[in-house]
């Protein structure tokens, strides 16, 4: 199976600020939380402020919100999710409008309708009203609002995370052996011919920081470890997509 059409990291900063320019910024603040933490849809709207902890910037994931309903996430898996900075900033910036509703113990849903200053009922609403119209005006290629999550598994690899850490952090903690083919790997690969192949006219880094000994900097993903594990990853979230 081929991995559809995935936006890219100029994409997706074009996205959100397209998004900032036309809509509320708690819609913002949701898809950008959605395309740096890798969460599945029905999991970020179910997220609750009890679940975060502020001090080590991680979430608690055991929790899906279907129709209104919360019931345990796909496969049944609980996980905990170390946000980078900018899922974090997204996080942080929603508590102004949810960090102390419920209870007024801040243990509400991070995420809300902005129209209704309450939970999202499904992911359907904000695919359709801003996901959906935000493709069309930018003429992208159509693709899922669901692939976010499979976006931020593409940039990670591409920054060298280790694919065990990011199956782990969007519980694929197992793969199928079955599905060994994929796209993702492609613009990785480009860089890293730039990187080594002799006509190429670039600067190249003299050394890589982390080792100093004057190797080039060839990504783990490339230098460390077969393709076929990244394939599989993004074999398993293309399939996701489609059962969504």
């Amino acid at each position: 199976m081929a991995v559809a059409w995935l936006p890219d990291e100029d994409e997706v900063e074009l996205i959100l600020s397209d998004m900032a320019k036309h809509y509320d910024a708690r819609i913002v603040a949701y898809y950008e939380a959605a395309f740096f933490a890798g969460f599945r849809p029905e999991e970020e709207i179910a997220l609750r402020w009890e679940k975060i902890d502020s001090r080590r910037k991680t979430g608690l994931i055991d929790t899906a919100r279907t129709g209104g309903a919360e019931k345990e996430t796909k496969n049944y898996e609980v996980r905990e999710v170390e946000f980078n900075d900018r899922a974090w900033k997204a996080i942080e910036s929603m508590r102004a409008w949810t960090g102390l509703k419920d209870n007024e113990k801040g243990h509400g849903h991070v995420f809300e309708n902005p129209k209704t200053g309450k939970p999202w009922v499904s992911e359907a609403d904000q695919r359709d009203n801003y996901w959906t119209p935000t493709m069309k005006r930018l003429r992208l290629r159509r693709r899922r609002a669901y692939q976010t999550r499979s976006t931020c598994a593409t940039l990670m690899l591409e920054g060298g995370a280790d694919i065990r850490y990011i199956q782990e952090m969007l519980g694929h903690v197992e793969l199928s052996t079955t599905q060994i083919y994929t796209q993702v790997s492609i613009r990785r690969l480009k860089a890293v011919h730039s990187l080594t192949h002799p006509s190429a006219k670039i600067d190249r880094p003299a050394t890589t920081p982390a080792e100093g000994d004057g190797a080039v900097d060839i990504p783990p993903l490339v230098a460390n470890k077969p393709c076929g594990d990244a394939a599989e990853l993004m074999a398993a979230l293309a399939a996701e997509a489609v059962e969504d």
